[in-house]
This record gives C-alpha cells, sequence and structure tokens, in this order.
C-alpha cells in the first residue's frame, strides 16, 4: 500500500486498484479486511524528497581547518629517512607533464596515488602514518627548499575545489643600505624594519635602542618639508610599531637638512640614536610559480616550487569555491567561498 497525499494505491503482486483519500488527509491511514483476511506486516516508509551526500567534518569550517596548523615547520633532508634515488628536479624533468592531468577532478584517483608513490619512494620521503593536524615540512636539498610537504588529518581537494598561491615577501630595492660602522645588532633590527606610510614595524629593538621613543620621517608638502612623528610601541610579542600622528615635529638642530623620506630614531629628549636613513624599499609578494601534486585522498600534498625556495618570508594562500548547490551563475550564496593565509618564514 502506497498513501500519497491525495490518493492511496493498494497491490498485491501485478494487480492495484487506488482511490482518492477525500477529506482523510495529512498520512491517516486505516487498514480493513473483509472475508477472513488478515494483515500480517505493516511496513511503514517514507518518500525520498531530496537526498544528497555529504562529508562530515571535525572543523567548523575551512578556516579552523587551515589554522590547525601550529606554526612549526618541519624540516626533512635526503638521506633522513631512507636512501633517495632522485632528486625534485629529476622528477619535475621526468614526470612533470603528468602532474595536469591526475589533478583533475575526473582523473582517476589510483593513478595520482602511483604518481604520488613515485615522487615519495624515490626521494626518500618519510610521512605521518595518520596526521592528527595540518603539518608542513621543508625538503631540502643542497640547503634550499625543493619543495614543501602538506600532510592534513582531513582532505584538502586541490583536484576540485580548493585552490593553494605561494608567495614571497620581495623588497623592489636592496635594504638596508651598507652601514659597516653600525653594530650587528642595529644592522639585523633595520634589515627586518618596514615602512608601510602609516606606520614603521620591526623586531624586537636592540640594546642601542632600547631608549627609542619616537621615529621622524621627513616629507615634502606643498614644496615645504615637514616632519612627521611616529610614536613608538612594543608589543606583547616585543615587537615595534610606530604610528604615525597627527604632530609634527623639528628636525635634529645637530644634523644635516633631511632629504624627502628619511627617517631617524630619536630619544624622549629627540636626540638622534641613528644617523638619518631613507625609509625602507616598499614590499611587495612576489607570485611563486608552484605546481600540485596530492595522493589518492588528497590528504597529503607536494607543493613543487618551478625553482628551489631561498630563506625568506612566504605566504600560503589557500582559498576553497565549493558549490553548495548547481546553478548556472555561481555567487557566493551558492558556493562556500573563503579563504586562509598561513606566514611562513626560515632562514
Amino acid at each position: 500500500m502506497i498513501a500519497f497525499d491525495d490518493r492511496v494505491r493498494a497491490a498485491i503482486g501485478e494487480q492495484s486498484i487506488e482511490g482518492a483519500l477525500g477529506t482523510i488527509r495529512e498520512g491517516r491511514v486505516a487498514l480493513v479486511s473483509r472475508g477472513g483476511g488478515r494483515f500480517l506486516r505493516l511496513l511503514v516508509t517514507g518518500l525520498d524528497a531530496w537526498r544528497f551526500h555529504a562529508h562530515t567534518s571535525r572543523y567548523d569550517d575551512f578556516a579552523e581547518h587551515i589554522e590547525s596548523f601550529d606554526g612549526v615547520l618541519g624540516v626533512l633532508e635526503p638521506g633522513d629517512a631512507g636512501a633517495p634515488t632522485a632528486t625534485v628536479a629529476n622528477l619535475r624533468a621526468q614526470t612533470g607533464a603528468e602532474i595536469p592531468r591526475v589533478m583533475t577532478q575526473r582523473a582517476d584517483a589510483e593513478v595520482r596515488q602511483r604518481l604520488f608513490e613515485t615522487w615519495t619512494t624515490s626521494l626518500g620521503l618519510p610521512l605521518r602514518e595518520s596526521p592528527r593536524l595540518l603539518s608542513l615540512t621543508r625538503w631540502v636539498e643542497d640547503g634550499a627548499t625543493s619543495l614543501l610537504v602538506l600532510e592534513s588529518d582531513e582532505p584538502l581537494p586541490f583536484s576540485s575545489d580548493v585552490t593553494l598561491a605561494l608567495s614571497k615577501r620581495t623588497r623592489l630595492e636592496p635594504w638596508p643600505l651598507p652601514m659597516p660602522d653600525l653594530p650587528v645588532e642595529i644592522q639585523q633590527f633595520l634589515a627586518e624594519v618596514e615602512y608601510g606610510g602609516e606606520d614603521f614595524t620591526g623586531p624586537e629593538l636592540p640594546k642601542q635602542l632600547r631608549a627609542a621613543q619616537r621615529i621622524l620621517r621627513a616629507e615634502v608638502r606643498h614644496g615645504l618639508v615637514i616632519v612627521e612623528v611616529f610614536e613608538i610601541e612594543i608589543g606583547p610579542d616585543r615587537r615595534m610599531r610606530a604610528k604615525r600622528g597627527q604632530a609634527t615635529a623639528s628636525w635634529p638642530d645637530e644634523l644635516d637638512p633631511p632629504n624627502p623620506g628619511d627617517f631617524v630614531v630619536v630619544d624622549d629628549q629627540g636626540h638622534p640614536l641613528l644617523p638619518p636613513l631613507p625609509s625602507p624599499a616598499p614590499i611587495l609578494s612576489a607570485p611563486v610559480e608552484t605546481q600540485i601534486l596530492t595522493d589518492g585522498d588528497e590528504i597529503r600534498a607536494l607543493i613543487v616550487p618551478a625553482v628551489p625556495l631561498t630563506a625568506g618570508t612566504y605566504r600560503l594562500a589557500l582559498a576553497i569555491d565549493r558549490p553548495r548547490w548547481r546553478t548556472a551563475t555561481p555567487d557566493a550564496a551558492s558556493n562556500y567561498r573563503t579563504d586562509v593565509t598561513v606566514p611562513l618564514t626560515w632562514s
């Protein structure tokens, strides 16, 4: 017996009869027999109005998944776990053309797994048997990072709806200028100072600059040299930040007139603690060309740069664009879209 909203149908074998429910609605049904008939079994099931398949996750969202990375960047080298039979450069030359073919949504997962294993076994690259969180590891050959290994407790389908972009923070011009007369600690500090227009940022002040209170920067406005004031603050992590205020000041009398863009670090009395320097060159995030190869289940990925990565600060930008439902014009409602950036630094 099948009860629809407006009719009821009873069937025995190939024979069936049906009739209108009339006013008997809302799922009500009665079974009546005549002539000694009996009902031996009653099975009630629902009709599928909407069915879909979904994978559950331990994470609330994509950002929480990526942010499970604890910030510790591991390091592995050839020979750490097995004798390599090839280098990353060898494998790129031999199999690089195959990677785009296996990294598509319709590609065979087994074929992708075999190519992934070709890389890991040839390199002698050890992998976590059961990753518990997202982790990142540098594979170092001849002192340079030739690939990054990403391992996760849940899939990151780079073959379909997850993308990754790697970039390196790069100054447009060399900085700092050669200053052989300054102590090494100050040179190291200045090498990490950045100027963003509204503020100066940098690492912990060296002992020679602990008395620093502000930074003065010369700028030309309407043909006049104006000295902007940036008050120095120290954060909980001991890093320095000097934010531009509304006030202006005079350039220290003991110094020669400044060039536009020059800055100087001064104490609470306005006395310079360093000679004037030109403002640090702007820093850009230069894209790094990469290929990505995942295993069959896509819980592990090899991030392979076109050229080995040298020391510096990088950004790993991961994004997801996953359809919630099919539509002719996908948008932020029909698709789950978000992105997360992971900073990576090594020396």
